[in-house]
């Protein structure tokens, strides 16, 4: 860098501009910016949200009187600028939707969480801003230094590959998105499809930050719903179309408004669309375990745990007076958790497909693994060997454990098993590999299962080693 530019980026005060202006530096075609627009972006951040009249009419809530209005717009303007003087970051841009949550906050302690939160989430556009340009840059110059590899080896001949000069036909992403929407599909007729429904009723009460959350979670599930062996007929249920909560699923869901897409949006209850008999609520505060039935129709509460004070979805499902029950993940893997609404999809797509919830537990993130370790106060080479193979295997982790199916599974669990405690570091702990291939009957057996001899609520080393032998026989 030169003197000139080494005190252009010193005079920037904000990180967007300065991240904008060195990527202007490496590389300007790919930049997407000129120096008169860092400059110029610089400027606009330093002024800060400018509260007009016209943004607040913008973002006035329909059901807020004008006083009310007035007064809290006034209200946000003092505690925006107040954290300004107190060195505080806030947003300098503030879309219409975004005011209106703030004007709908109970208090000025919401008002400031909420724009710590919006300063936070600019701080991650600039984040994959960076990447998205470091990722160009790289994948620019790797893709000139393998054709000119190739030109110095062909030697005269004809290159054939991706960008050059190919005879084979390149298959566009949407014809495989219609082949991956046909699995949903298929699960809408009566004969042999199985429904699944997530209740959005509970979005009215969320709070603003959860609801990107809880969006992307749906999002998510429905991928693995169209990429996975079991599938179900989605439907979304008890969309408030008057809520300006439930019409931002329109922005992360814009196909949604598409006839053609697998996934039906309505205002009515499961109660008018299924059977009442049928209607099971998956809930994490029910006392009774899950038994998969292919006719039943399994329901997912849109919340998350941050948003939830109370059993909300019990409550639901004892008003509305159908079934409930929990995911049985104290049975089979001894510990409870509060999974994502993506990582319940997986696992009862997994479970529709194979049955074993053993191979369903492998969408559970690995880090209820490592803080159930971590909360034991001490690590058992058994305990860091269930970890270590739940972590490997795991297809959040790695996409390429998706098409795994169960048997091999439970095999590659089991040689990971065996290779972690049959290492040097580890022989003074003796393993009979025989006990591993228990039969089926005894699978009921925990991971992580107390004894008399465990204190203070701790597992104890024999736990892991009756529970491994056990749960990962063949």
């Amino acid at each position: 860098m030169t003197d000139e530019q080494i005190k252009t980026l010193a005079n920037l005060r904000y990180i967007m501009p300065r991240t904008q202006f060195l990527m202007y530096l490496r590389s300007p075609e790919h930049a997407g910016v000129t120096l008169d627009e860092i400059l110029a972006s610089d400027e606009r951040i330093h002024a800060g949200f400018d509260f007009t009249d016209q943004a607040m009419r913008a973002a006035a809530p329909p059901q807020m009187s004008p006083e009310e209005l007035e007064e809290r717009w006034n209200l946000l303007r003092e505690t925006y600028m107040s954290m300004r003087q107190e060195g505080d970051d806030v947003p300098f841009d503030i879309k219409p939707e975004r005011l209106t949550d703030l004007l709908l906050s109970a208090n000025e302690n919401k008002m400031r969480s909420t724009l710590t939160f919006l300063h936070q989430v600019h701080l991650m556009h600039v984040k994959r801003l960076f990447r998205t340009f470091t990722r160009r840059v790289m994948a620019r110059q790797s893709r000139s230094d393998a054709i000119r590899k190739k030109v110095e080896q062909a030697d005269g001949h004809i290159i054939y590959g991706l960008g050059q000069n190919t005879f084979n036909i390149r298959i566009a992403n949407q014809t495989v998105d219609r082949q991956d929407e046909w699995r949903m599909i298929r699960q809408f007729q009566p004969a042999w499809g199985q429904s699944m429904v997530v209740d959005l009723q509970f979005l009215k009460y969320s709070y603003p930050r959860c609801l990107s959350s809880i969006y992307r979670e749906i999002q998510f599930g429905i991928h693995r719903l169209k990429t996975l062996k079991g599938s179900f007929a989605l439907y979304l249920c008890n969309f408030d179309p008057t809520c300006p909560k439930s019409q931002k699923i329109f922005k992360h869901f814009p196909k949604l408004r598409e006839p053609h897409y697998p996934v039906v949006l309505t205002e009515k209850s499961y109660l008018e669309l299924f059977p009442q008999k049928d209607l099971v609520y998956l809930s994490p505060d029910s006392k009774t375990d899950l038994k998969f039935n292919g006719d039943d129709v399994y329901i997912i509460g849109a919340q998350t745990s941050k948003s939830q004070d109370c059993p909300k979805t019990l409550s639901v499902a004892k008003k509305d007076g159908i079934r409930h029950a929990r995911l049985p993940l104290r049975a089979n893997i001894g510990m409870r958790a509060e999974l994502n609404i993506d990582h319940v999809m997986a696992m009862m797509a997994e479970l529709q497909y194979s049955g074993d919830w053993i191979y369903a537990s492998r969408w559970i993130p690995s880090r209820f693994f490592r803080n159930r370790i971590k909360s034991m106060g001490r690590l058992e080479p058994r305990d860091e060997a269930v970890y270590k193979a739940h972590n490997e295997l795991n297809p959040s982790t790695n996409e390429d454990n998706i098409p795994m199916g169960p048997l091999e599974y439970r095999k590659k669990f089991k040689s990971i098993l065996e290779q972690e405690l049959i290492h040097p570091g580890h022989t003074h702990e003796s393993v009979d590999l025989t006990t591993i291939m228990q039969p089926k009957e005894r699978m009921s057996t925990p991971i992580f299962r107390k004894t008399p001899n465990s204190k203070g609520g701790k597992t104890s080393s024999y736990a892991s080693k009756v529970a491994i032998a056990t749960i990962f026989g063949e």
